[in-house]
């Protein structure tokens, strides 16, 4: 008989696979959890129970799939973007941007439903209204509510579910009061639109100042710029370049000619070329033959509006006389030769807009003016080339930035702006192609894989189906261009459509597959990139296809991912400190999925804050909210604002005891704490509920578990391990930092309460909550003889938990 007191010191390594199970031999077994749910893994060691979520406000329309999209102007200038059916909606400071243009309430009604007077209001029927600034009838103020039943002069009231407001026990109305509603736009992208075929987000966007590109990942819309001018002041614009990017030029032989320099014109090709789906999309015409311009000479007589050509450019006298000795070079305005003046023309080519097309024919708006060496039957070129995006070709599907050049995917190829301007993809600089020009680079190998991602690191990580490549100089002293410019294919596990993270030197990467994370990460051991799986571990987690990624950086440095069920996902990854922990997160309420993650630097910026499109059944029906995960307890804190329940609110003011505008868990159990004690559950009726006593500050949410289990202990035996040997565990100390409540044992439905965490102490003054516990609690086992020798602790209370250490006393038998 062995007995041990082993110490589990560290709680990081996160939850493991069964597969693992008797590999008690890897680094890391000691500190691994055979369940890890709600609970954060900390870089440091502890398993941090993970904060309660914040109800921002419901989606527009609950029926459709709604997603959130970051737009980071700065760290104490962030919004979230909530995309739905063709509009957008806006959230800043954890609440929804108003439109700031009010209307005047002159009355409510203390009836079923309340109805609101306001003089020409304006309302229509299912509009938004939230109501604030009500003297007399304040159980009205801060929240927000649906028009019904309006007139030019009133309106009545309904909570976010279509209920009518019941305001029979309200207090009466005394004056004032005022409405708004959300700030909102159009949006060109549909609800079907948004949602790609395995339920990821359709669209990637990157952002520089106060504008998010944006592209559509099936390729059906052109890129789209989101304009911030301020709160209220959004726009959607179409990005389209108006020198480029084109296609590879003609390989045929097929010839056109323009039949004139500017403005509306006629293309005429040797063959049937244009089709229905060319019409809005570019083409340019570079110059063929140049007989139709004489070469400038010096000392020869010209007259105004006879056209030359001087180092491969075009020029216009625009006054009479003899040339001069000085030959023209310029590419703007007017210059003099010392005798003539020429003006810039063409630098032998043009480009123009397709508006109509008849087959051999186009009608063009003239976008660069064509030289004279295009104009008529004459003059005509086989070398053109029309634009690579159109409705025939398709669009942008990828995006990103990579040494201040805007770049795009489509197809196999990446599109580089000039470095001089995001919105220029021009080959050349007046006929000279310059490192700062635009680039086009096809990523060739075996197989035509389609490009999925884009993301900026030392190089331009490409990642395809099928392949991850690569982009950089082929000559590093020299800068990135037309002529600098290597592409090289690394691994060949392939990429779904979902955008990858950089971590440091890693860019994580979700597999072809859906289920499988990737570190693309430079090594010298073999002088090139290699692409870990970071899920081995913990591969049963993400068998159901991971739908989104994103990473939370402050304060804990983990990412978070969706799975196609709706289950949450977290990762605490850091790779000088040898972390790579998974946890899964099951927010509370019923048929609870996570559809949509973002995050932005919190309104003070101390933290991220990770958001996410929340779906649950409420009285019956599929309701979708907006909420935030709030931020875990730290010390130094107030017991009373600990937030550990989901979809929750906070009531902070006079000491009450009926809290209202809890509309949104209508007929939902809550859990409540009232000034930093527990509180029996309440039932939501009418959105509002009553508490046991009066409080002044109240935290109340939908319960959830916490739930933390070890894999089996190995604590060693006389004759070598004590795993599948019978073993007791006798007690069980926990050392815990600003923790409250919970119960443990050796099985997830035997577990005992600890009592240094659930009984008041005699010393905690009667009337003041128990306070948080930081230290050492002892728990006499619950269990017997067993073989697994698995340590439970679970929390589903509405205070904190942080486990940094466990400590059990095992006496294991030599015999089996």
């Amino acid at each position: 008989m062995a007995k041990a007191s082993p110490i589990i010191s560290a709680l990081n390594a996160g939850e493991w696979t069964p597969l693992l199970d008797g590999r008690t031999d890897i680094q890391g077994y000691s500190s691994s959890a055979h369940v890890m749910e709600n609970y954060i893994p900390s870089i440091q060691g502890p398993a941090i129970r993970r904060g309660g979520t914040g109800f921002i406000r419901a989606v527009k329309d609950s029926t459709d799939k709604t997603w959130l999209v970051p737009f980071i102007r700065a760290r104490n200038l962030a919004f979230q973007i909530e995309f739905g059916e063709l509009y957008c909606r806006f959230y800043f400071n954890r609440a929804p941007v108003v439109t700031g243009t009010t209307t005047t309430i002159t009355g409510a009604t203390a009836a079923s439903p309340v109805v609101i007077s306001s003089t020409g209001h304006g309302y229509s029927d299912g509009d938004d209204v939230f109501i604030s600034g009500i003297a007399g009838m304040t159980e009205l103020n801060g929240r927000w509510f649906i028009v019904a039943n309006k007139t030019p002069n009133d309106y009545e009231l309904t909570t976010i579910h279509g209920d009518n407001v019941d305001g029979t026990a309200y207090t009466a109305y005394s004056s004032g009061g005022v409405a708004d509603t959300p700030y909102e736009i159009v949006s060109p992208y549909s609800a079907a639109a948004l949602e790609g075929s395995s339920g990821e987000l359709n669209i990637d966007f990157v952002q520089t100042g106060d504008i998010l590109y944006i592209t559509d990942r099936s390729g059906t819309l052109a890129p789209r710029k989101l304009s911030r001018t301020t709160a209220t002041n959004w726009a959607f614009s179409t990005l389209d370049p108006g020198d480029g990017p084109f296609l590879p030029l003609n390989a045929t032989t097929t010839s056109m000619y323009v039949g004139a320099a500017t403005g509306s014109i006629t293309i005429t090709a040797s063959t049937s070329v244009f089709v229905a789906d060319d019409i809005g999309s570019i083409i340019r015409i570079d110059q063929e033959e140049i007989t139709a311009s004489d070469p400038w000479k010096t000392g020869t007589a010209y007259t105004a509006g006879d056209f030359v050509r001087s180092q491969g450019k075009e020029y216009e006298a625009i006054t009479t006389g003899t040339s001069g000795t000085s030959i023209p070079a310029h590419i703007t305005g007017t210059v003099t030769d010392g005798g003539v003046e020429w003006i810039y023309r063409s630098a032998g080519y043009g480009i123009a807009r397709i508006t109509a097309q008849g087959g051999t024919t186009a009608t063009a708006t003239v976008l660069t003016r064509f030289p004279q060496t295009l104009i008529g039957s004459g003059n005509v070129s086989t070398i053109w080339q029309k634009g690579a995006w159109s409705t025939v070709n398709g669009f942008p599907t990828s995006t990103t930035f990579f040494r201040e050049r805007l770049v795009f995917a489509q197809g196999q190829t990446v599109y580089m702006s000039t470095s001089n301007s995001f919105e220029s993809f021009a080959l050349d600089d007046t006929g000279e192609i310059l490192p700062e020009s635009a680039v086009t680079v096809t990523m060739q190998s075996s197989e035509a894989n389609d490009i999925v991602g884009l993301t900026e690191a030392l190089n331009l990580i490409v990642t395809t189906i099928g392949a991850e490549f690569i982009v950089d100089t082929q000559t590093t002293s020299d800068p990135l261009g037309p002529n600098n410019i290597k592409v090289t294919r690394q691994t060949a596990y392939g990429a779904k459509p979902v955008r990858p993270i950089r971590v440091g030197e890693n860019v994580l990467f979700l597999q072809a597959s859906g289920r499988k994370i990737r570190g693309l990460q430079f090594s010298f051991d073999v002088d090139t990139f290699i692409a870990p799986d970071m899920t081995v571990r913990s591969e049963h987690l993400t068998l159901s296809t991971i739908t989104a990624m994103v990473r939370q950086e402050e304060p804990y440095q983990t990412l978070w991912f969706t799975r196609g069920d709706g289950v949450l996902l977290s990762f605490a990854f850091d790779q000088t400190q040898q972390v790579r922990a998974w946890a899964r997160h099951l927010l509370g309420g019923t048929d609870t999925k996570v559809e949509s993650l973002s995050v932005i630097p919190s309104p003070d910026g101390v933290r991220d804050d990770v958001w996410a499109v929340v779906s649950r059944t409420i009285n019956g029906s599929t309701r979708r909210y907006v909420e935030y995960i709030r931020p875990e307890f730290q010390t130094g804190d107030a017991q009373e604002d600990a937030t550990y329940s989901d979809s929750g609110l906070t009531y902070d003011g006079t000491s009450a005891t009926t809290v209202f505008g809890i509309d949104h868990l209508e007929g939902e159990t809550l859990a409540v704490m009232q000034d930093g004690a527990n509180s029996p559950d309440v039932v939501i009726a009418n959105g509002q509920f009553t508490a046991s006593s009066a409080a002044s500050v109240m935290q109340f949410g939908l319960r959830y578990s916490s739930k933390y289990a070890t894999n089996r202990i190995d604590s060693g035996a006389a004759d070598g391990t004590s795993q599948a040997k019978t073993k007791r565990i006798t007690d069980v100390a926990f050392r815990v930092l600003n923790t409250l409540g919970g119960s443990a044992g050796p099985a997830e439905g035997n577990t005992d309460e600890i009592g240094g965490l659930n009984y008041r102490s005699p010393v905690t003054p009667m009337g003041s909550p128990p306070p948080l516990v930081n230290g050492d609690v002892l728990l006499s086992w619950p269990g017997g003889y067993e073989t697994d020798g698995r340590i439970w602790y679970i929390n589903d209370t509405v205070f904190p938990a942080t486990i940094a250490a466990i400590m059990p006393q095992v006496t294991t038998e030599e015999a089996r």
